[in-house]
Parts: C-alpha cells; sequence; structure tokens
C-alpha cells in the first residue's frame, strides 16, 4: 500500500470512529427524535415500597433520575446505593440529587452521610450546583438547590436560612439570568408550595405536611417565585411532603413527588393532582416544544395520573 492510499485508509478510519462516538454522544439522551425521559422522586427509604420505586424507576429506562432528598432514612446510604447500584451501572442514566433533611439530620443523617452524599453524587461542598443537558438541540438546565426543610426548624440559629436567603439566591438568579436553556427545572427537597394535609391530624399533632417556604417566609418565597417568572422556570420540583402534589402558579408548576415509599401524608381533599394513596414516580418526556408529565404508580393495579402538559415558556 503507498503513503496515499495508507493515508486515506487512515482518514477514512478516523472519520468513521468520529462518527461512531458522536452517535454515542446522541444516544446518552436516547434516539434521535425520541424525548428525554426523566424521573423524579423523592422521600424513598430502604424498605420495600423504596425497593419496589427503585423497580419502577428501573422498568421506566429514565435518561436522567432526579432523587428529591431524604434517600435512605438510615444513619447509613449504604442500603440505598445497593437499590440503585443498576441504575449507576447503567451508562445511559445520569443521577442528580437534592439534598433532605434526613439525609444529613433529623435524627437519621449525620456528617458521614453527607460526605457519602457529596462523594457518590459529585456535589459541591456548597449543597447546590447545575446542570445543563443538551438533547438533539434542545438544552435543558436543572437547577439544584440545597433547601432541605431544616432552615425552617431552626430559623433564629439557622446558617443555611441565612444561605438561602443571600449566596443561595445569588446562585440560583445566576444560573438562570444566564442560561439559554429552552427548559428550566429547579430541585429541592424542601417544597415551596403545599396543600394542608388533614387536618384533624395536624390539629392532634399526629402526621401532616410540613410548612412551605410560602408558609414560614412568605417574603422569601415570592423573592424566589418572582425570580421564577422572569427567568422563565417551567417546574420547581420538591419532595418532604410524602404525597403528590401539583399547584400552577403564574405559569410555573410546582410539584411535589413524595411518594417515594418512606410513608404517605393524607391530604384533605384528594383529586387527581393531590394524592397519597398509592407509590410512585413523576414521569417527565421533554419533546421540543412542551414537555408532557404524569404520575406512574408502583403497583400496576392502579392507573397513571396527573397528565399534563407544560409549554415551552
Amino acid at each position: 500500500m503507498n503513503y496515499h492510499n495508507l493515508l486515506f485508509s487512515l482518514t477514512l478510519g478516523v472519520s468513521f470512529i468520529s462518527v461512531l462516538l458522536l452517535s454515542n454522544m446522541i444516544n446518552v439522551f436516547g434516539q434521535n427524535n425520541m424525548p428525554l425521559n426523566v424521573v423524579a422522586v423523592g422521600d424513598i427509604g430502604c424498605n420495600d415500597n423504596g425497593k419496589q420505586t427503585i423497580s419502577s424507576i428501573v422498568n421506566i429506562q429514565p435518561n436522567l433520575v432526579l432523587f428529591l432528598g431524604d434517600l435512605s432514612y438510615d444513619t447509613s446510604l449504604a442500603c440505598f446505593f445497593d437499590q440503585t447500584r443498576v441504575l449507576e451501572e447503567n451508562v445511559s442514566s445520569h443521577i442528580l440529587l437534592a439534598i433532605g433533611n434526613h439525609d444529613i439530620g433529623s435524627g437519621d443523617g449525620n456528617e458521614e452521610t453527607k460526605k457519602q452524599l457529596m462523594l457518590q453524587y459529585n456535589i459541591p461542598k456548597e449543597g447546590y450546583y447545575s446542570k445543563t443537558f443538551d438533547h438533539n438541540g434542545s438544552k435543558i438546565l436543572v437547577v439544584a438547590m440545597n433547601f432541605t426543610g431544616l432552615e425552617k426548624e431552626n430559623q433564629n440559629s439557622n446558617s443555611e436560612k441565612n444561605n438561602l436567603e443571600n449566596e443561595q439566591f445569588n446562585f440560583v438568579k445566576n444560573e438562570l439570568e444566564n442560561s439559554d436553556a429552552v427548559y428550566k427545572i429547579v430541585i429541592s427537597h424542601a417544597p415551596f408550595v403545599s396543600s394542608d394535609c388533614n387536618s384533624i391530624l395536624k390539629f392532634l399533632r399526629l402526621i401532616s405536611c410540613h410548612s412551605t417556604l410560602e408558609e414560614w417566609n412568605n417574603s422569601l418565597f415570592v423573592r424566589y417565585h418572582d425570580l421564577f417568572k422572569v427567568t422563565g422556570v417551567d417546574m420547581v420540583l420538591s419532595g418532604h411532603n410524602h404525597n403528590y402534589q401539583r399547584e400552577e402558579k403564574d405559569g410555573i408548576n410546582y410539584v411535589i413527588s413524595g411518594l417515594g415509599g418512606r410513608s404517605q401524608y393524607k391530604i384533605m381533599e384528594e383529586n387527581d393532582t393531590h394524592f397519597s394513596d398509592v407509590y410512585g414516580v413523576l414521569q417527565l418526556q421533554f419533546y421540543p416544544d412542551f414537555i408532557e408529565g404524569k404520575f406512574i404508580p408502583n403497583d400496576d393495579g392502579y392507573p397513571e395520573r396527573d397528565r399534563f402538559n407544560v409549554k415551552v415558556s
């Protein structure tokens, strides 16, 4: 083989490898013309219900998993890492996490579990971060906040509350304002908005929904909500309350997906968008012009619920 033929063959080989790598890069988030498949859920645990939730996620075959905090409810996260190893081993699945109060405190979590989380999911020491995904030319920004619910428990002496009002707010503002993503999603453990839970249980100081930012610090909620409006946030996803809720405010869908398996917080008036009677996950499929959402129960005997669409902002 002469020099020119050799050079031509090498060029063809490099081109073929480049095309192959590019094809694999596109397929990281599914095939062309297929939606980006995302699952979001929090408050899981290592009990049988939590294990079934992870099985449901595996069956859905998501490109991206958003864990909304409170993973194991244990002084170690080993059981949760064991449950989710199948997701970690799937090269087409990416995992992002919003830290929950039981992951780092509230009688379960501690400094060790916090370190485990940071290492496992590459979370910066601040606890908040953002990632942008490019799916067939459409960018999706996910901003993961460090809003655990502990901010409300110790308002008078909690540095996390000050962080939520200052450094973290500035970070979220910067990420949202400087992103050209088609879709903008914010995730946190503690909710911004929530309906009332069973008023009888609340009166008896039994299980009830956790207070939201809208309730315990309305002025700060307004700051965030106004920021979300002007920067085109499409959805805010949270957990903490062990039920499913979706409410729309000024075009922003606030969704609580907290039926991962730990327990169920009853809602006073349940309906298609507010319920707590079955464990399961929120599935979001991102198309070029809209997001298609629905709740998928773990139990095949229950129908899918709360089908909705969110149009491009």
